[in-house]
Order: structure tokens, then C-alpha cells, then sequence
């Protein structure tokens, strides 16, 4: 049989892939068998260079006897996902009481979990910002993704400033 370090896996992730015993030959074939370090080793190694997508990798072995046998597997691999923020305008008097809605776009489409960083969390892709309940100067939202696959998206950061009111003298 064929066993697998993990069945899925984020894209940049390698598996290792091993078979139950040693056999005097092995040839590995499937769409998966093309991402291997080896297509004739015991224990190939799954490179972390396979883009999302389900790879089916199949084995025929031989034994010290002359006897021939098949196995298969799948190996899942989940897209790793990318997000960009954005806010219609990212400049405010401090005097503004009205929230300010920051989007985080995902691509590619996936469901998942955001956690935002002194926004307030509206929805996994939504937070808002109140300019009054922050004092003068800039201050940087953070957002982090994870798919429901447990991918990652790097963090993305928005500045938002918020004004002083002006005194005159």
C-alpha cells in the first residue's frame, strides 16, 4: 500500500510518499508521479511545486518472487490564497463618526476565516474603522486569511490617518 506524510497539503508543500515494504522494482506513473523527485525510488518525495488540484499517483512493484502488484493514492493540493485591502478613502478628521468599511479581497475565491487587527471584524472579508474612536496620526489595520483547507494568505496591512481637528489662534 501506498502511504502518504499528509493526503493534502498547500501549494509549496511536499509529501512524503512511502510503500508498505521494499520491493526489487517500482515504477511509479499517475499525474502525481510527475511531480516526484523519483519515479523509481521506495520513498519519492511529492515536490511542494504542484499548483492546486488532485493528483492521483498509482505504483506497480515486483517482489524478490516474481510477483506483481498495483496500488493508488491521491494526493489534494489546496491553493495558497492571496488578499489585497481596500477602503474608499483612508484619510479622516478625528471628528468623523461615521465607520469606514475596509475590504479584503481573496483570490482565489475560497471560504475561510479573517481576523482583522484594530478594525472591527463585520464579516471574514469585512471590518470597519471609526476615525473617532482612535486618536491623531496612522494607524495600520492588519488582515489575515486562512481557507477552510488551512492555507494561508500572507498579511496585508491598510494605513488609515486620522486628522487632528485644527485650532485656530
Amino acid at each position: 500500500s501506498i502511504s502518504l506524510s499528509k493526503s493534502a497539503v498547500c501549494e509549496g508543500e511536499a509529501v512524503n510518499v512511502s510503500l508498505d515494504k521494499t520491493y526489487k522494482t517500482v515504477t511509479w506513473t499517475g499525474n502525481g508521479s510527475d511531480k516526484f523527485n523519483s519515479k523509481t525510488t521506495q520513498t519519492p518525495v511529492f515536490m511542494g511545486t504542484a499548483s492546486a488540484a488532485v493528483y492521483t499517483i498509482n505504483v506497480a512493484v515486483t517482489d524478490d518472487n516474481g510477483c506483481e502488484g498495483t496500488g493508488t493514492n491521491t494526493i489534494t493540493v489546496n491553493a495558497v490564497p492571496a488578499a489585497t485591502l481596500s477602503v474608499l478613502d483612508n484619510k479622516h478628521c478625528i471628528s468623523e463618526t461615521s465607520a469606514q468599511t475596509i475590504t479584503a479581497t481573496i483570490s482565489p475565491v475560497l471560504t475561510g476565516t479573517g481576523t482583522w487587527t484594530v478594525a472591527t471584524k463585520v464579516t471574514e472579508t469585512t471590518a470597519t474603522f471609526k476615525p473617532s474612536a482612535f486618536a491623531s496620526g496612522s494607524h495600520t489595520v492588519k488582515y489575515n486569511f486562512e481557507s477552510s483547507a488551512g492555507c494561508k494568505a500572507a498579511e496585508v496591512t491598510q494605513v488609515m490617518i486620522v486628522d487632528a481637528l485644527p485650532t485656530p489662534t
